[in-house]
Order: C-alpha cells, then structure tokens, then sequence
C-alpha cells in the first residue's frame, strides 16, 4: 500500500508556511528497515534507512533530497545530522479534514511539544520546527501521524537538541 506524506516547516509560532511542494511522494508501511536500535534504550546505534512509520522521538536523520518518502535515511544523533524527531502525534479519526486543518493540528501538536523537548520556548530557540504530515491519498489508507521534527539553521549538528535550551 503506498500512500503521500507531506513536510510543512512552522516558520514562526503561528505561521506556518508550506514545503510540501518541495518535499511529498509515496511511502510504503511495508519498507523494510535497516537501523540497528540498542535493546533496551531503542536509541538508535547504526544508522540506515527507516521506514517513516517506524520513526521514533529521538531519531535523527540526514537531509532528504528525494521528492518520494518511503524511508528516512536516520543516524545515531552523535553523528553529523539535519534534523531530529521531537514528538509524533495522530489526529484524530474520520473523514480528510483538509490541508488547512492538518496544517493547523501539525502546528499547534508540534509547537506545544517543542518547548518540553527543547526546554526553551520556541520564539526564543534557533531551532526550526518541521513536521510532516498526511496528506489527503494517505489520510484515505489510514495515515493519522504527524512526525514534528526540528533542525538548527545554521546547518547539519552533532549530538541530541533535547533539554539543550538552544
């Protein structure tokens, strides 16, 4: 079963702003996945492709040049990465509640979790916040998540953004 999934970027608290021009394709739930996880903490140890269902709070992973997302190419966050899993949420069932209303969950769940994750306020963060999110064709295979991601500007980062207060 494919479906599209679509990235947003929340350019300020309360603007979004859209890339899922730039950034939507096909996913597949049946990707197989390629990242090692230790045991016990699931934190990621070897880095490899993921499928984006199987995303976890806490996963990093490398730019995404692609125009099709069925995986993530996801590292151990101690590696150079663009950007970092900071919450996952689902919206609740029933009918497509169109681009506007998911854009708008996407920005109030990612916005509420950031300062928690971050523990800084989001206005006050260098950090940017992405998500990506369902889009209509998915929505209709049973797509409810939204993967609310952040990345630091300035560019690719080593090590964890959570409780750094950046």
């Amino acid at each position: 079963m494919d479906t599209s999934r679509l990235i947003h970027r929340l350019l300020a608290a309360g603007a979004v702003g859209t890339l899922a021009v730039a950034l939507s394709g096909c996913v597949s739930f049946t990707a197989p996945s390629t990242v090692e996880r230790d045991e016990e903490s699931q934190e990621v140890v070897e880095g490899g492709n993921a499928d984006v269902f199987a995303i976890a709070v806490g996963d990093c992973f490398t730019e995404v040049t692609e125009t099709e997302i069925n995986q993530l190419p996801v590292v151990p966050c101690g590696e150079s990465h663009d950007y970092e899993v900071f919450h996952l949420f689902d919206m609740p069932d029933g009918e497509w509640p169109g681009a506007e209303a998911v854009d708008a969950a996407a920005e109030e769940g990612c916005l509420s979790a950031f300062e928690p994750f971050v523990g800084i306020s989001y206005e006050e963060s260098v950090f940017i916040a992405d998500s990506i999110d369902p889009s209509e064709q998915s929505w209709g295979d049973g797509d409810r998540e939204i993967i609310c991601i952040l990345s630091d500007p300035s560019g690719p980062t080593e090590g964890s953004a959570e409780g750094t207060a950046r």
